[in-house]
C-alpha cells in the first residue's frame, strides 16, 4: 500500500471516524481504523461492532492500492502535530512508514485482514437531513436513552409486625420509589 494525502483533509475525516472507536475493547483491533485504498477512493473505516463507520477520504493520490490499520492516538497525534502539508503512507504488512517534507514516523502495523468488515451503504431509496436539523432531533430525544434519569417504579414496603402486615383498618401503606422518597397511600 502506498499514496499521498493532503493532511488536512485526512485529520478532518479521521477525527469523524475516530469517534465512532471504543477506547477500550477485548478485541484490540478495534481501537484503530482502518484505510482501504483502491484504485478509485481511500476510505477510513471505524467500528466498536455495534456501531460502524465508512467515509470516504479526499485529497488522495494512490499509488499502490491496499489496506493499512492505523492506531488511532498516535496517528492522530501525527496528523495533529505534523506541518506538512501532504503526508505519504507505505506499509509493507510489518510497519507502516509516514513521511512529510521535515517529519518521518514508523508505526507498528496489525493485519487489516483481521478488522471487521463494515458493510458499505448502496441503497438507491434513503432520506437527507440537514445536520443542524438532526442534531436538534438527537438533543431532544437523548433524555430517552439517559441511565441518570430512570422512571419512577413504586414498590410496596410491606412491614411485618408479629407475622403479619399492616393492612388492617387504620393502617396506611407506605409505597416507596427507587429513587428513595416515600409517598402516603390511604387504604
Amino acid at each position: 500500500m502506498k499514496a499521498i494525502c493532503e493532511r488536512e483533509k485526512l485529520l478532518h475525516v479521521f477525527q469523524t471516524a475516530a469517534s465512532v472507536v471504543p477506547t477500550r475493547s477485548p478485541k484490540p483491533i478495534l481501537q484503530n481504523l482502518k484505510l482501504e485504498l483502491t484504485s478509485e477512493a481511500a476510505t477510513l473505516i471505524g467500528t466498536d461492532m455495534e456501531i460502524g463507520i465508512r467515509i470516504d477520504v479526499p485529497g488522495f493520490v494512490i499509488e499502490q492500492p491496499g489496506s493499512v490499520v492505523l492506531p488511532i492516538s498516535r496517528f492522530g497525534s501525527i496528523l495533529r502535530e505534523s506541518s506538512d502539508e501532504k503526508l505519504s503512507l507505505q506499509s509493507d504488512g510489518r510497519k507502516t512508514m509516514v513521511r512529510g517534507d521535515r517529519s518521518e514516523f514508523q508505526l507498528p502495523s496489525e493485519n487489516p485482514d483481521e478488522f471487521p468488515n463494515v458493510i458499505a451503504f448502496e441503497e438507491k431509496k434513503y432520506h437527507e437531513l440537514p445536520a443542524v436539523f438532526f442534531r436538534e432531533i438527537v438533543r431532544r430525544t437523548v433524555f430517552a436513552t439517559d441511565n441518570e434519569s430512570k422512571p419512577l417504579r413504586i414498590k410496596r414496603r410491606v412491614d411485618r409486625t408479629c407475622g403479619r402486615r399492616h393492612h388492617r383498618r387504620g393502617h396506611r401503606r407506605t409505597p416507596t420509589c427507587t429513587a428513595g422518597r416515600p409517598g402516603k397511600i390511604g387504604g
